[in-house]
């Protein structure tokens, strides 16, 4: 796979966005939702933020307590 191909290339965030991830605030988070909700990628960033027990922000459209309970076996 080449680097142009990769998933986190084709994210609708940017590197700009960092902090609305990683907020508390209802109206940041709110924003990064929206975001995670154009993206193309959006099942990808959350299959790695899973696969690699990130616990903190939002990936995928999911929170951190989201993701917990999706991934509850």
């Amino acid at each position: 796979m080449t680097e142009e191909n990769h998933w986190q290339f084709k994210v609708a965030c940017s590197p700009k966005d960092f902090d609305l991830f990683f907020s508390n605030a209802k109206g940041k988070r709110a924003q990064a939702l929206a975001l995670c909700g154009a993206c193309p990628v959006s099942n990808q960033c959350l299959d790695h933020a899973i696969e690699n027990n990130i616990e903190h922000g939002i990936f995928g459209g999911k929170t951190p307590e989201q993701r917990r309970k999706t991934n509850v076996k």
